[in-house]
């Protein structure tokens, strides 16, 4: 393997990440055997006081934490590269990868809650409060293992500073944009947000700018979505709401009332082989098997049998069925008169084939059962209905049965429904036919078979998607755009233009809107008329913000 450096008996054999003032490696321990994570302050914020304090810091609050669902702490220093720190290395991907990857079970999302609230608690008993709880800083390794990590932005329970905003905007508590005071309920809130993005696939809490984040994590209820999502469990949504509620005193307090919560939401089964069933879906989702019976969804007992009401309804189904079988054998002989139908009637033959307009509820709930055949001597050869040759092809040895038995209800291929979901927004086309722009008041409805469904907003590349519509069925189409770019947020003290390529984007301060860049690697240059240039290369993932601070400086020599 190839050696970058060395601290200490550590091999630092890889770059992970890079941060203006960070480096985070993967290494080798060759006395202990094993792989670790390092993470190693950057050389020009060595001699930054408040820098080599922050590394430090976060060091000795992680030290004081020791829970299977931490990432565990095995040493930290000084070396000529700079103070670092050395973690526990995780084989696998974080959650926010997950995420993306593949929608991910109930029971398994409750899983993963469960376990990173243990790992939360154990912190929360040591005073020490998160602050930048977020799917990206939960791992998930190839066995199953949640581990929650990245304690940076840390702090104790009872700092001077907890008053101050700190962590990652989409996942802020209320009371950290109103500036009031923090505690294990703020860190409950952030975790909300992790859980509702687990179920939904998509950021609970939206925005455009800085401002329109604010006002939807202080107004909007995001669980409304949760409840008319299928798949995911009322009870489970119900948690969700309890741990976004925007007032502290109304939210779930600390996890030991979210443990006690979800435990009474898993059989203990789960509990204790969730792990397996984990690792199952983290190496081939396409192939995991549900395993929702291990959730506790119900709570009512199951009705006890009378067996007197069942011989009562018994009878009562007997007698009903003789009734019947008179009525209709009289029936039968009578002669048969068909009844005329007026022009005026208001009837039309095709009228039973066509399904009414979408006023409300579901596409399902609106689709029409369909009525029994009804022949109109005026209509039959305007309008035939439409029937399967097969499903009524007589018997040849059997005589033709006369006009008033045959009962075969007209067939037809009916539509299915397209519900579609995009954020932030965006003109739809489907194949090539304009629907609207988002969000779309009523369900798409679509013959059956194979789709193209466009995506375009100016802000963004354009985006296709194949879908596939079935009969009477709703397909439903959740999109993001913001899942398909990364975004740049910067801080540069004292100014600075931004060149991304050569191309300039934006003087800093202020920055109103992240910068939206296609993932990959990006040239970022910064230029400041009196203090000079300084050049770097960032990496961009999708659907991720890459965060980073600037002194330009410290970082141009004068």
């Amino acid at each position: 393997m190839a050696v970058v450096r060395k601290i200490a008996d550590i091999s630092l054999v890889a770059e992970i990440n890079r941060s203006p003032q960070t480096t985070v490696y993967r290494g080798f321990q060759e006395s202990k055997d094993r792989w670790v994570l390092v993470k190693v302050l950057s050389t020009q914020y060595s001699s930054d006081h408040t820098a080599s304090q922050a590394i430090l810091k976060e060091a000795r609050l992680v030290s004081r934490i020791k829970h299977p669902n931490v990432v565990s702490l095995y040493s930290f220093g000084e070396s000529d590269m700079g103070n670092y720190i050395v973690t526990e290395f995780i084989d696998g991907l974080d959650l926010a990868e997950l995420v993306a990857r593949s929608p991910i079970p109930a029971e398994l999302a409750c899983f993963i809650l469960f376990q990173t609230a243990q790992g939360l608690q154990a912190a929360h008993k040591q005073n020490i409060l998160h602050r930048d709880i977020k799917p990206s800083n939960i791992m998930i390794s190839n066995r199953g293992e949640v581990k929650l990590t990245d304690f940076g932005m840390a702090s104790p329970r009872h700092d001077e500073d907890l008053s101050e905003a700190c962590g990652t905007l989409p996942y802020f508590a209320p009371e950290q944009i109103l500036g009031q005071p923090q505690d294990h309920f703020s860190d409950i809130f952030s975790l909300g947000a992790t859980f509702y993005e687990i179920l939904a696939g998509l950021p609970a809490f939206q925005g455009k700018t800085v401002n329109d984040f604010f006002q939807s994590i202080l107004n909007d209820d995001p669980t409304g979505y949760l409840s008319n999502h299928r798949g995911i469990p009322e009870k489970l949504v119900d948690l969700c709401k309890a741990m976004l509620e925007k007032k502290c005193d109304s939210r779930l307090q600390n996890c030991d009332q979210l443990t006690r919560q979800l435990a009474q939401l898993q059989d203990k089964k789960l509990l204790k082989s969730g792990a397996g069933f984990l690792e199952q879906f983290v190496q081939d989702p396409e192939s995991y098997q549900s395993q929702e019976d291990y959730l506790n969804l119900t709570t009512a007992p199951p009705r006890q049998r009378n067996k007197t009401a069942y011989r009562v309804a018994g009878f009562a189904i007997i007698l009903i069925s003789v009734v019947l079988y008179s009525a209709f054998s009289l029936k039968q002989n009578e002669p048969i008169v068909p009844e005329a139908k007026t022009a005026d009637s208001g009837l039309a033959a095709t009228d039973s084939l066509a399904p009414p307009p979408v006023t409300g509820g579901t596409p399902e709930q609106q689709a029409p059962v369909p009525a029994p055949a009804v022949v109109l001597a005026k209509s039959i050869d305007s309008a035939p209905p439409v029937v399967r040759e097969d499903a009524i092809r007589p018997d040849s040895t059997k005589p033709v049965a006369p006009v008033s038995v045959p009962t075969v209800k007209p067939l037809r291929i009916g539509p299915g429904f397209l519900d579609i979901t995009c954020i932030p927004w965006s003109y739809v086309y489907v194949d090539d036919d304009s629907i609207g722009m988002t969000p779309l008041q009523t369900h798409i409805e679509l013959t059956p078979g194979s789709h193209r469904v466009t995506f375009k907003n100016p802000n963004f590349p354009l985006q296709q998607i194949q879908i596939e519509i079935e009969e009477g069925k709703t397909e439903v189409l959740q999109f993001s755009f913001w899942a398909t770019v990364g975004r740049l947020k910067l801080k540069i003290n004292p100014w600075a233009e931004v060149y991304i390529d050569k191309q300039y984007k934006d003087t800093i301060p202020p920055q109103e809107e992240p910068i939206v860049l296609s993932p990959g690697s990006h040239l970022l240059t910064l230029k400041h008329p009196s203090i000079g240039e300084w050049e770097t290369t960032i990496d961009v993932l999708p659907a991720k913000t890459l965060e980073l601070q600037f002194n330009l400086r410290s970082l141009i020599p004068q």
